[in-house]
């Protein structure tokens, strides 16, 4: 059945997710008290939007595995999509409680208590993730944000260069980080990073900026 399970996984990653949903329903049948085949349908129907029901198969899952942190995680996540925030805190601690090892879990406890304007529990969730995890852009980027937010630039600068050390190729990551180097007045810094992204709009609209600002320097050293 394990395989099978997989099986299905793979086909919602090539977007078949009509079939996985009909295959993975028919294997729920056969194994009715297999939390892990509930779980692999309520991800499914996660894809599908289907949230109700993917809700109900993750509820499944955890009456017949309550140790299963997956599927408290899981849970948490479309709680948390669906602005039942108190709830979801509660299913993303038991999810820690299992499996304290896990960043991810971390990182979308902060996100969710960031959406309650919880910043401090927020940040300390995001520290946690990334001191498992020193890798883990994600939190690296809603960190940089995170900081921009509070008004702390430079730590959102530090936030975003190892952000983009670890994904030099992230365009998001780049546009930012170039213009927040901008709003320090690092405009050579700026430059250098905006160089690395791709000829287009967002370096475009970089390089215009700083065109007039430098004008206005100009304008300002003449009068």
């Amino acid at each position: 059945m394990e395989k099978e399970l997989l099986e299905n996984l793979n086909l919602l990653t090539k977007q078949q997710i009509s079939l996985a949903i009909k295959n993975l329903k028919e294997i729920v049948h056969r194994y009715p008290q297999n939390a892990q085949a509930h779980i692999c349908l309520g991800v499914a129907y996660l894809k599908n939007n289907q949230l109700n029901y993917a809700i109900a198969q993750l509820k499944k899952a955890i009456n017949i595995a309550p140790t299963l942190a997956d599927a408290h995680h899981i849970l948490a996540v479309i709680l948390a999509r669906e602005k039942l925030y108190e709830e979801a805190i509660v299913e993303f601690t038991t999810a820690i409680e299992l499996n304290p090892k896990e960043a991810t879990y971390y990182y979308n406890l902060g996100k969710t208590l960031e959406k309650l304007s919880l910043e401090e529990d927020a940040l300390y969730y995001y520290i946690k993730a990334l001191n498992l995890n020193p890798s883990f852009v994600p939190v690296l980027t809603t960190l940089a944000i995170f900081y921009l937010k509070q008004g702390y630039i430079e730590e959102a600068i530090k936030q975003f260069e190892k952000a983009a050390s670890l994904a030099p190729k992230d365009e998001t990551i780049i546009f930012n980080l170039a213009n927040l180097y901008g709003l320090t007045g690092n405009f050579n810094k700026t430059l250098e990073v905006a160089s690395k992204l791709p000829d287009g709009k967002a370096k475009q609209e970089i390089i215009s900026r700083l065109k007039l600002i430098n004008e206005k320097q100009q304008d300002e050293e003449i009068n």
